[in-house]
């Protein structure tokens, strides 16, 4: 084993790792995208401020909700095996869905779930979701109308 760190390399390291997490929270704050962090049960912890614009919904207040609270019924099944995929395999998976916006109307996301990779390869923990049209105009290789 190699010497332990001394007291200012530790201190450089959580300053880098602070200034890392203040740099994602800017592209968090600032995207359009849809971005939240569920427990293993769905249950919604975080979501980032594009939640208002995509859902009516202020971020805070979903959370402590079922995300399954939101999805139309016609699609909670396929939301949740691909949940269940993602908890058994950690695969990166997607799947579009139709959630109920404030007004009552469902409003067309993909979760394109990422945490589990993320996770693996980063320090941070998130899943991100965006609305079918911006999923066509940032993935134009992914044929999302076959999901439908």
């Amino acid at each position: 084993m190699g010497a332990k760190p001394s007291y200012r390399e530790l201190e450089e390291r959580l300053q880098a790792v602070e200034e890392h997490g203040r740099y994602l929270r800017v592209i968090i704050d600032n995207t359009t995208d849809l971005i939240s962090q569920h427990d293993p049960r769905g249950v919604l912890i975080y979501a980032s401020p594009a939640a208002f614009d995509l859902t009516g919904y202020r971020p805070e207040e979903p959370v402590g909700r079922s995300a399954y609270d939101f999805i139309h019924a016609d699609d909670i099944g396929n939301v949740r095996r691909s949940h269940r995929q993602i908890q058994k395999a950690s695969v990166v998976t997607s799947v579009i869905y139709r959630f109920r916006h404030k007004r009552g109307h469902f409003v067309w996301l993909d979760w394109n779930q990422i945490e589990n990779y993320i996770r693996d390869h980063s320090a941070a923990e998130f899943s991100h979701s965006l609305c079918a049209e911006c999923a066509k105009r940032h993935y134009p290789e992914l044929d999302l109308d076959s999901e439908k």
